[in-house]
């Protein structure tokens, strides 16, 4: 079973990808 910080830092790695500097992302 993932837990759910797994998940976070999974979409977060993704994101960072997507666009260099997502720091908003986590804020939100």
């Amino acid at each position: 079973m993932v837990s759910v910080i797994q998940l976070i830092l999974l979409i977060d790695a993704k994101t960072e990808a997507w666009m260099p500097g997502g720091n908003n992302v986590k804020e939100m």
